[in-house]
């Protein structure tokens, strides 16, 4: 039997992401850590604004300035990569860790063809590829996304949403990276839409065998994607779970609102939504950093920390409030 470090694909220790501003930093991701198995879908939700979308350009070193990278370990199938160090990491990029973005339409170049910006992939990192390769290489890569061969010819403006999705899912792949990071990619288009691209995303990761990170706020999406949920809140991660664990028994009081707030089909309830006034982000409360919205905070949450801490069905939970009983046995 292998090994659970012989099956992980992708693990971040630590990882900080802060931006400049005249009165202080601000801690946008501060000291997250997780890990992503071999062949395994991970949901990242949380409010806009908690940390997302930062966290996943931090992974690929894409943060700009005011922000910066100031602190994290990574992992990429067993192999340490150094986040600080822009000359190795270059290397790693697209080849081993790969952004669908949000947005197609701010990703895709509206002056060149579609077929041109999915060949500059494959020329850019293998110029050994001949001509009659690489024509394989990308009507495979049509095959697997379900667009038709004269989108080959066409540009960005000619396209719908979902096709223009789905030209970013084709040029994600296209290395066959060990890790996609998926980042709110149905976000921007209509319900209908964002099923056809959700149900390719997820046709892409059973057919390759590729890790990936989805990043969302859609809930009920990620309740039929991702086979583990990571809740963040204020730059922490709160809560790592099983998808039907969490959604069946949610532990963090933040993770619980998050849920009580989906709209329900079967019943008439009245929305709720997260209570109390959110923290200066340049000056992080002692303590918990849910404990001004959180209304079951005790003393304990106002001067320590919470970790989080592994508890049975895998799952992880940073909260004071977690009894001994429901700890794993060391």
């Amino acid at each position: 039997m292998k090994k659970d470090t012989e099956e992980i694909t992708f693990k971040v220790q630590g990882l900080k992401v802060y931006y400049d501003t005249p009165t202080g930093d601000i801690k946008a991701v501060d000291g997250i850590s997780f890990e992503v198995k071999k062949g395994e879908c991970l949901g990242i939700v949380g409010e806009s604004g908690c940390g997302k979308s930062t966290a996943a350009y931090g992974i690929l070193r894409l943060i700009q300035h005011p922000g910066k990278l100031v602190a994290g370990e990574m992992f990429v199938d067993g192999s340490p990569v150094d986040l600080l160090n822009e000359e190795n990491f270059r290397k790693m990029r697209a080849t081993k860790l790969s952004l669908i973005p949000q947005g197609a339409m701010n990703s895709l170049n509206p002056t060149m063809a579609i077929g041109s910006q999915i060949r500059d992939v494959f020329t850019t990192h293998d110029t050994t590829l001949k001509s009659f390769e690489l024509s394989n290489r990308i009507e495979e890569l049509l095959r697997k996304v379900g667009l038709p061969q004269r989108i080959l010819k066409m540009f960005p403006h000619e396209l719908s949403g979902g096709m223009k999705q789905r030209v970013c899912i084709a040029i994600g792949i296209a290395l066959n990276p060990s890790l996609v990071i998926a980042d709110e990619s149905t976000s921007a288009l209509d319900v209908v839409v964002q099923r056809i691209v959700a149900q390719t995303l997820k046709n892409v990761q059973r057919e390759m065998g590729v890790s990936m990170i989805m990043i969302g706020h859609d809930m009920g999406l990620m309740a039929q994607m991702v086979v583990r949920i990571s809740v963040m809140y204020a730059g922490k991660m709160v809560e790592i779970s099983p998808t039907r664990e969490f959604f069946n028994n949610p532990r963090h009081p933040y993770s619980k609102v998050l849920i009580d707030a989906i709209p329900s089909l079967k019943e008439r309830k009245p929305l709720k939504l997260v209570e109390g006034i959110t923290h200066d982000p340049r000056k992080p409360p002692p303590g918990c950093i849910y404990q001004l919205r959180c209304p079951f905070a005790q003393d304990v949450c106002r001067s320590k920390p919470p970790v989080l801490q592994q508890l049975k069905n895998r799952h992880q939970v940073a909260c004071h409030l977690i009894k001994d009983e429901d700890h794993v046995a060391a």
